[in-house]
């Protein structure tokens, strides 16, 4: 990938080739088909017909990472040869420690460039307050993404919540996506609709396939319910920011996103990147990625 190709991937350039009116009616009926798919797998659910099988072990973990990474290299049509380290996140052990730490420099180092550049624009002590009072927020709410959701990738190393196993692996290749990124230098905040959308989409890949070969549709539930959260919320965003009127009946669906689209309506870069590779899926199939990665891929919609 040269740099006027990666130009192609920043968070600006994406979110315009989104906000297209064609492509709401393209997510639409995406969002329909996904509704209707996480409805039946919900009955399944109630039912309990779906085995969703045990935890992990961490030598389970290890025995099967690399054959995730097989097959995510094959969906990518790349071939790196070596596989990252990836282990169950623990607070307390020595990646984790170093993990917080580096978080914690970070943020330091964000606030006293914060706070430099506040007082020059404004020297109020309130102002300069209600700025340490944000990167305080920012702050907490990295601490708890870190300690409780612990699905991460952090500068070559993978640390993955110690979960089910049809939850497992199509996370695991989520994570392993995102070394791809980095490993190919995609790895900044001006990508983040790129990456988490190839992540994601890497995520349902597995997903899928995993539930083919065991016959086994638990594998498919958390992406199915994911998505319709994810379609959803960008839906919605697409109306009204292109001013056309949704269809209700598929804004009435529940997710857990919607006391959040009351106070932040707009959608996050996973939200965003989900929708907008499920476009260019629908249109030009899943074998995109592959011209993704070989910077042969037109982004035009």
């Amino acid at each position: 990938m040269d740099k006027c190709y990666k130009l192609q991937l920043r968070n600006k350039s994406l979110k315009a080739k989104l906000l297209n009116k064609d492509n709401v009616i393209i997510l639409e009926n995406i969002l329909e088909n996904e509704i209707r798919k996480f409805e039946r797998l919900q009955k399944l659910k109630v039912n309990e017909k779906l085995n969703f099988g045990k935890k992990l072990s961490s030598n389970e973990l290890n025995e099967i990472f690399p054959n995730i990474c097989s097959q995510v290299d094959d969906f990518l049509d790349i071939q790196y040869g070596s596989v990252p380290r990836c282990n169950y996140f623990n607070l307390f052990s020595n990646d984790g420690i170093e993990k917080m730490t580096l978080l914690g420099y970070g943020v330091t180092a964000s606030l006293f460039a914060t706070f430099s550049t506040c007082y020059y624009i404004n020297p109020n002590a309130e102002y300069l307050l209600n700025s340490g009072v944000a990167y305080l927020e920012l702050f907490l709410v990295s601490l708890v993404h870190t300690t409780l959701k612990n699905n991460s990738y952090f500068m070559g190393d993978i640390f993955l919540k110690k979960s089910r196993r049809t939850d497992l692996i199509p996370v695991a290749g989520h994570e392993y996506a995102h070394h791809v990124q980095y490993m190919n230098d995609i790895c900044s905040c001006n990508h983040g609709i790129f990456e988490e959308g190839v992540s994601i989409r890497t995520q349902n890949y597995l997903a899928e396939k995993y539930s083919e070969i065991e016959d086994n549709e638990a594998f498919i539930y958390f992406t199915s319910y994911r998505n319709v959260n994810d379609f959803k919320r960008v839906y919605r965003w697409m109306c009204k920011t292109l001013d056309i009127n949704s269809n209700k009946n598929l804004i009435k669906c529940k997710s857990y996103f919607d006391l959040l689209d009351s106070a932040f309506f707009q959608p996050s870069n996973h939200a965003l990147g989900n929708s907008l590779f499920s476009i260019y899926e629908a249109v030009n199939g899943k074998e995109i990625y592959k011209d993704v990665f070989q910077g042969e891929f037109s982004f035009i919609l």
